[in-house]
């Protein structure tokens, strides 16, 4: 067993739950610390004795960490940046009612699992396909379209307060069939 396997099996438990603590999401923990991880592996560090070494390991996921709360307020400024565009020649009731809409919206994206809340956004705010989507993530396209599916119905649900009960059709997804030539 090499020495980063023996840190891998000592350390994981304590690193996430370090990070779940920082982080308020164990998956996004387990993220953090599998790319710490990933990064001692892929840069070939010199592994330390066992203090630095878990020094070093503690350090990292905490930067790590430090860089998806920066990431989060990153994306946080950019959302309300898209939501901000006001409607043009609106009275006052219309820009309140706009303004209650958009901090709906904006509440009930962040209510969206993390991992469909990040599939929604880069669709619907950052124009991404479905293909690309699923090369970003390494999932599955069919994945990304039933997390969006989801992440519509969820959000139609969480928003019928503001919008009143409306009868949507059924959601269809639809799958591209390869044709057999015959």
């Amino acid at each position: 067993m090499t020495p980063l396997e023996q840190l891998l099996i000592r350390y994981w438990s304590p690193l996430v739950a370090y990070a779940n603590r920082l982080l308020g999401d164990e998956q996004a923990a387990e993220d953090v610390v599998q790319r710490a991880f990933v990064r001692l592996w892929e840069n070939k560090y010199p592994i330390p004795d066992e203090d630095a070494a878990r020094a070093l390991l503690y350090r990292v996921v905490r930067n790590m960490v430090s860089n998806e709360w920066r990431h989060e307020r990153v994306h946080e400024r950019w959302l309300l940046d898209q939501l901000a565009d006001e409607p043009e020649n609106a009275t006052p009731d219309r820009l309140m009612e706009h303004d209650d809409m958009r901090a709906a919206i904006e509440v009930a994206i962040d209510r969206l699992p993390p991992k469909r809340r990040e599939i929604f956004v880069l669709s619907r705010f950052h124009g991404l396909s479905n293909d690309e989507i699923a090369s970003v993530l390494s999932i599955s396209r069919q994945t990304v379209a039933n997390q969006l599916v989801s992440s519509l119905r969820t959000l139609r649900e969480l928003l019928e307060s503001h919008t009143g009960p409306q009868i949507y059709p059924p959601l269809k997804v639809v799958r591209e069939e390869k044709s057999q030539a015959g």
